[in-house]
């Protein structure tokens, strides 16, 4: 069975939106408004790991809360009186999933999450439908340059994995499947479109433009409907429309758009008076679209068939469904998500056709429809679903201390502090009513505070009856899960987590109460790897480079790693196995990477334990191996020094960290970065800062030696923010040390502050010797010798001699006089320098046999000759 996709335009003037013509004889134009919906601000295609901040969804003053104010739908309504309605399509997926953010249950639902939990009553007030917004993101490295990117796949089939993994945890964690979808980019293939044709009758994706490919990473916006089908068409004719106006709910315009888009229906209503139009959510459009009289959704049995401890699950409805079979999931106490065939086993009954361990069952749910998009889901628990408790809950209770709310928080929207002093103490406690005798794992989570309390004690109690107590003598690290403990209940009952600090031999100590976890999702041992994904950047082919490896525990029992291998046998461990990891502990092991193949490398890892579900894990490492460069970070305190008054940035180019410093400080801030090359060779040195807009418009930067300065150059910080400037390009004789100073000069016109965050200095080609120069041996004058070999195959040597210090250029020519390379471009040293050329012209292609001709111009002089090259 076919799904139905509605005509869709992403600025289209509504004047022509209504038919002239209809088959309906009210004429009715069914209006959808709807979001695109994500979080933008974190987000970053070139990050595997992205950290978003959630202030779209929890700040009153932002368009979340501003759109779903029933007083603000109340002013745009249809030619019914009806409020407007809106459809959220709530993006997850791939950049999601692998998201950081430990203040959310599950990363990869974060949207629509946030939506339902600040916004839920009003969603359901408005009449609003929710929905999945998907992306085809997959983490690759399509033209092979060593840089990965979230890049939209060439094929749906490249993350279909991901996108059933999306479709699970969204039914499971959050109860919504959904029924109406649009794509990403408005992406299609017939791959993709196969999948959703088995899952949702209406798609509402865009048919124009129909054809584009993007071939320059990031890829995005890839999209191909040039042979869509006469739905579209017709729709666009005027017969019984069904209009999709999309936006994203980011957009600063967005409450301003609806606004338009309402005075433009109602001009066009006014222009046809027999056409109403009508404000409708995707479901209700493409119902109505289809004349349906049906609003009543499926009757559904959902139940267990056991089979010894394993089960499976059978299915039966009371009509037939748009599915060709249910869609089934299941999340195991090891919180995988599987999507489980069926087969059919009767009229509108089904069978999974796989079984589970019931010991590792933790939910198990199902979503159907009918043929019309009436949705029927049903869910088993075998486990109880996590449970979080925040100081804003009826189950937080402050005991003792002066607490007070601050808008830092590891959870939700705040959290409370209060102050310990000597010989006091403060207290609060969370609570919850757990239903199911199981284990339980305990967890909680604070905020960032200055002078943290140390010397923390948790009780906890059943039903007022202590049954352990966890003490910490340390502050504790916030904006993490920290495990308290494991516990076993054998009975229903109240849970109390009572936390405690007491201030001896503390002096004006704060402690901060903001969430607990209990989760019954209980496991022996589980290995999971950070980073999952090592993407180490550029790498210097003469270097190895060092990163670590962390491998958590998230089991009750110890873990035991057995080895860490290399397949393509460029990285190394430098680590005794087995290792042993406690209970939810963690262990880094030390690794080191080294190719000196240039470009693109990538290898594997596979680390291997005792891990019953996972006992090996594959870890990729990139790299893009580079010719011979050295970088200088600020966070490098033997190479990196600063005058003046210097902070941390929230933002950062290079590295973890980057620094600033305000304009027309007295005396002049200033930064400097030193390093020390190991070949003689030109090099380009560059300067990086993040993406800003508030620095200095002409900020100093000094190239020296330690017995003199090589050149100055004056740049708009703003201009190219974000990637790597050239500054110039020098020679240096290997052991050379080259300092690179950023100063304010006063002379700034515009921005605030003066950045500074990384160099680079990276061998453009090296040389084989400079001849030393004994004193009183300079040379008198500027000569160009002629070139040996001559005729030559396959390079040749050209010498030259400069008497003092100048920008020396050297390029080679064909006979036609096209310039084919440039050898040398850059301010030199006095003496006799030689430079040989390989017959490469500049994108590194061999040139053809023939005569060339050389130039070099050094100041005033100027000199030809001539070669020959025979092949």
């Amino acid at each position: 069975m076919r799904s139905y996709h509605a005509v869709l335009r992403a600025c289209l003037p509504l004047f022509f939106l209504f038919p002239v013509h209809s088959s309906s004889q009210s004429g009715e134009v069914y209006l959808v408004l709807g979001s695109d919906t994500a979080i933008w601000e974190g987000m970053n295609t070139n990050r595997y790991h992205c950290t978003y901040n959630l202030s779209l969804f929890t700040d009153p003053a932002r368009n979340a809360y501003q759109v779903m104010n029933p007083a603000l739908r109340a002013r745009f309504v249809d030619s019914y009186g009806q409020p407007m309605k809106l459809t959220w399509w709530m993006m997850a997926g791939n950049i999601f999933r692998h998201a950081t953010n430990t203040n959310v249950p599950v990363p990869n639902t974060m949207t629509l999450y946030l939506m339902k939990k600040y916004h839920g009553e009003n969603v359901l007030q408005n009449g609003d439908e929710l929905s999945l917004h998907y992306h085809t993101f997959a983490w690759t490295d399509y033209d092979g340059d060593g840089t990965y990117w979230w890049n939209q796949a060439l094929g749906f089939n490249e993350c279909r994995d991901d996108f059933d993994f999306t479709l699970a945890q969204y039914l499971l964690e959050e109860n919504v499947f959904p029924v109406s979808f649009r794509s990403g980019w408005h992406y299609m293939d017939n791959d993709w479109q196969h999948r959703l044709d088995e899952l949702l009758p209406y798609s509402l994706h865009n048919d124009y433009p129909n054809v584009r490919r993007d071939t320059t990473e990031p890829l995005d916006n890839t999209f191909d409907w040039s042979q869509a089908s006469a739905e579209f068409a017709k729709a666009g004719r005027g017969i019984d429309q069904v209009v999709c106006l999309w936006a994203h709910l980011p957009e600063t315009d967005f409450l301003q758009n609806l606004e338009i888009i309402n005075s433009l229906a109602h001009q066009a209503a006014q222009r046809y008076p027999d056409v109403k139009f009508r404000y409708c959510t995707a479901i209700e459009a493409m119902q109505r679209w289809r004349k349906s009289q049906d609003a009543v959704a499926p009757q559904v049995a959902f139940h267990e068939e056991a089979d010894g401890d394993q089960v499976g699950f059978t299915i039966a409805s009371d009509e037939p469904i748009f599915q060709r079979t249910p869609f089934v999931a299941v999340k195991d106490t090891y919180e995988r998500y599987l999507v489980v065939p069926c087969e059919a086993v009767g009229t509108n009954t089904w069978r999974t056709t796989a079984s589970f361990a019931r010991s590792t069952l933790a939910k198990a749910g199902v979503a159907l429809c009918d043929t019309m998009g009436n949705q029927t889901t049903r869910f088993i628990n075998f486990l109880p679903d996590d449970i979080y408790v925040d100081n804003r809950d009826d189950g937080f209770a402050e005991l003792r201390g002066n607490w007070t709310t601050t808008s830092i928080a590891a959870w939700g929207i705040d959290s409370r502090v209060a102050t310990v002093a000597p010989r006091d103490s403060a207290a609060v406690k969370w609570s919850a009513a757990l239903a199911q005798p199981c284990r339980y794992n305990l967890f909680v989570q604070v905020p960032p505070v200055q002078n943290p309390a140390a010397n923390i004690e948790f009780t906890v109690r059943q039903q007022a009856q202590e049954i352990g107590i966890v003490r910490f003598s340390e502050p504790l690290p916030s904006g993490q899960w920290l495990y308290l403990r494991t516990i076993f209940l054998n009975g229903a009952g109240v849970l109390e987590i009572e936390m405690k600090a007491v201030g001896d031999a503390q002096s004006a100590r704060t402690i901060a109460a903001d969430v607990v976890k209990i989760s019954a999702l209980v496991r022996d041992r589980d290995v999971h790897v950070t980073p999952n994904f090592v993407d180490l950047g550029p790498v210097s082919a003469e270097d190895t480079v060092a990163f670590e490896i962390t491998a958590t525990n998230r089991g009750v029992g110890d873990l035991t790693v057995h080895g860490i291998s290399s397949i393509q046998q460029r990285s190394f461990v430098f680590a005794e196995f087995p290792a042993v990891i406690p209970a939810m502990a963690s262990q880094s092991f030390a690794m080191r990477f080294h190719s000196s193949d240039l470009g693109g490398n990538l290898d594997t890892l596979l680390l291997t334990s005792d891990d019953p579900v996972r006992p090996q894990l594959t870890i990729p490492v990139a790299a893009e191996v580079q010719p011979y460069f050295v970088i200088v970070d600020n966070e490098e305190a033997a190479q990196y020094h600063e005058t003046g008054d210097w902070r941390y940035s929230v933002a950062q180019a290079y590295g973890q960290t980057s620094r600033y410093a305000f304009l027309s400080q007295r005396p002049f801030a200033s930064a400097r970065f030193t390093t020390t090359v190991k070949k003689s060779g030109f090099y380009d040195v560059f300067e990086i800062v993040p993406t800003t807009v508030n620095a200095s418009n002409y900020a100093l930067y000094e190239i020296k030696t330690p017995n003199a300065p090589m050149d100055s150059v004056y740049l708009d910080q703003n201009e190219g923010s974000g990637d790597w400037i050239l500054l110039g390009r020098y020679q240096l004789p290997a052991g050379a040390v080259i300092e690179v100073k950023v100063s304010d000069t006063g002379a700034s016109t515009a921005g605030d502050v003066l950045r500074a965050d990384a160099i680079k200095v990276a061998l453009f080609q090296e040389i084989s010797s400079v001849d030393e120069l004994a004193a009183g041996d300079v040379p008198a004058d500027f000569e160009l010798l002629q070139n040996y070999p001559n005729p030559f195959n396959p390079a040749t040597t050209i010498e030259y001699h400069i008497p003092q210090t100048a920008q020396v250029q050297l390029a080679i020519f064909d006979a036609m006089g096209k310039r084919v390379r440039n050898l040398v471009e850059a301010q030199q040293q006095p003496g006799r320098h030689r430079i040989a050329w390989d017959a490469r012209n500049e994108a590194g292609a061999p040139v053809a046999s023939g005569v060339y001709f050389y130039r070099m111009r050094a100041g005033e002089f100027v000199d030809q000759k001539k070669m020959i090259l025979l092949q």
